[in-house]
């Protein structure tokens, strides 16, 4: 009886093991039910689709390089002063400098044009890049005419302030007197002084330069007087004097009379018949 109780406890323990070492097997054999990683996948390149948005970017730069070559001529050409003129070559030699920025760029993607594009397509949107190029420079040329018109329009450097001068600086009374303004902008006149009597048949006007002569008065004062004039919503004053002698008897000044004592020198500025300088805004 004890030998049989010892074999089935043996055989339990044999069991027992069995099913231990038999354990892991099982686990390790039971599916997996962890969700492996995804990777997301980089979409085919499609060297048709970039080389046509390239080129839709080189169309959309030479058309507005050769809309603003245009503006800039249209603007030297309607220019009516040294600022406006000087507005517009400055427009224009930034259209110059773009466009040949971009023939150099566009020429380099022209030289190095891929190979990968179906046929077809590739050969239209050469044609295309090739047009944008033409464009590029037409706005060059465009902008050098719009540069030599201005320039025509310059005669050199363009003063930045109005001025204005009279002549003489010392007057006896009765004499005739001129008065010039040289406007950087606007029109110049409204010439004004309480003992000056201006006489309009003699102005002059000429470019950017008006002038007046006129009359010092029998019973002006001896002294400094003052006379304006405009440009445009600026005013400016120059100061003069009359002597103390006695009163002269002088013809009416003509615009010739008026010319001659106004000289316009190259720089578009003013002086004197008598190389007096200008006076400045006040």
């Amino acid at each position: 009886m004890r030998k049989s109780l010892r074999l089935l406890r043996n055989a339990v323990l044999v069991s027992a093991a069995i099913a231990v070492a038999a354990a892991p097997v099982a686990v390790a054999e039971q599916p997996s039910t962890t969700t492996p990683p995804t990777t997301t996948s980089k979409p085919a390149e499609d060297p048709a689709k970039e080389l046509a948005e390239r080129v839709a970017k080189y169309t959309e730069r030479s058309n507005k390089l050769e809309s603003d070559a245009n503006a800039a001529l249209k603007a030297a050409q309607n220019a009516s002063n040294p600022a406006q003129a000087k507005s517009a070559k400055e427009a224009a030699e930034k259209v110059k400098k773009d466009a040949a920025a971009f023939h150099a760029e566009l020429q380099k993607a022209l030289d190095n044009w891929p190979d990968n594009v179906p046929p077809q397509q590739n050969h239209e949107l050469r044609i295309k890049a090739l047009q944008a190029l033409s464009r590029s420079d037409r706005a060059a040329t465009t902008a050098g005419q719009a540069i030599e018109i201005a320039d025509s329009k310059l005669g050199g450097e363009v003063p930045d302030k109005s001025e204005i001068i009279v002549d003489p600086v010392k007057v006896a009374r009765g004499d005739v007197i001129a008065v010039a303004v040289f406007c950087a902008q606007g029109q110049g006149g409204m010439f004004s002084s309480d003992v000056i009597d201006f006489v309009e048949e003699s102005r002059f006007h000429e470019d950017q330069v008006w002038a007046i002569g006129g009359f010092v008065k029998d019973n002006a004062t001896p002294g400094k007087h003052t006379v304006t004039a405009n440009c445009g919503k600026e005013q400016l004053t120059a100061t003069f004097e009359v002597t103390g002698a006695p009163v002269v008897d002088r013809p009416a000044p003509t615009p010739d009379d008026v010319r001659r004592k106004v000289v316009i020198r190259p720089s578009g500025k003013i002086e004197t018949g008598g190389g007096a300088t200008a006076h400045e805004v006040r």
